[in-house]
């Protein structure tokens, strides 16, 4: 079978952050008033893993084997159909503490994944040195002081922008995005084309660089305005839109 339908792209590109789960890899707790710290780690669930290998080579192009591990573990080879010949990857992992087999399957899935590309961007992001939050709170990892047997949780960090989607909107886009771009007019005279492309390459104050304003929370939305308020930054990427529209002329001709 030909490979050319095969969306071989696809299989590095990041997942929608909703997609991305995190747990607490190593916790300690703090010295005197100061809270737990970890280091969280993020994943992705066996399904979404079993979802991008359907969309990539299609339902009947792949398929998996496992095999038994090293200490009662277990081993998964994910093949791929190119031409006459199945071309496999694998990887292992131990059995889980809760539904062991189970969890080593989906576990060992998810690793054999990592050796095709799927998912292997996670390794680099930064979740380490987190703060805790006093409290039990559900979706976010959870941590029980050893020194008090109190519950803290952990917010994970904000993505990067190259860690997601190209065209993902934030959940609050939808209704945040008339007001922010009139805002932007008013406030800075640019228009969000030219704002989201100088964002793409540039990066404004503590605002992670790579991202576009659709890709950002309501809150960092706003400290956005709040930064571009200032005349100085309004002239610097005014100039630059006007540069690279230079450009573009320059290399159509």
């Amino acid at each position: 079978m030909s490979t050319d339908n095969y969306k071989w792209d696809r299989l590095d590109e990041p997942f929608a952050p909703d997609q991305i789960h995190w747990r607490v890899g190593q916790a300690k707790d703090g010295y005197g008033n100061n809270p737990p710290k970890a280091t969280l780690l993020a994943y992705l669930t066996s399904r979404d893993v079993q979802d991008r290998l359907d969309d990539v080579f299609g339902k009947a192009n792949w398929r998996n084997e496992y095999t038994e591990g090293a200490d009662g573990g277990v081993k998964c080879t994910i093949f791929v159909r190119i031409g006459d010949e199945w071309v496999g990857k694998q990887d292992g992992a131990e059995n889980t503490n809760i539904e062991a087999i189970k969890g080593g399957m989906s576990a060992a899935l998810k690793r054999s994944a990592v050796m095709w590309g799927i998912g292997r961007y996670l390794y680099a992001l930064d979740g380490s040195n987190t703060a805790g939050t006093p409290g039990y709170f559900d979706g976010v990892p959870n941590f029980k002081s050893k020194k008090d047997q109190k519950w803290f949780h952990f917010l994970p960090p904000t993505l990067p922008g190259w860690a997601i989607p190209s065209g993902w909107h934030h959940p609050d886009w939808k209704r945040a995005s008339k007001r922010f771009c009139a805002a932007l007019h008013e406030s800075a005279g640019i228009s969000y084309r030219v704002l989201a492309d100088y964002l793409e390459q540039n990066q404004i104050g503590a605002l992670d660089g790579f991202r576009r304003p659709s890709a950002m929370s309501l809150n960092e939305q706003q400290m956005l305005l709040n930064l571009l308020k200032d005349k100085a930054l309004q002239a610097a990427i005014k100039k630059w839109a006007d540069k690279r529209s230079t450009k573009e002329v320059s290399d159509g001709e």
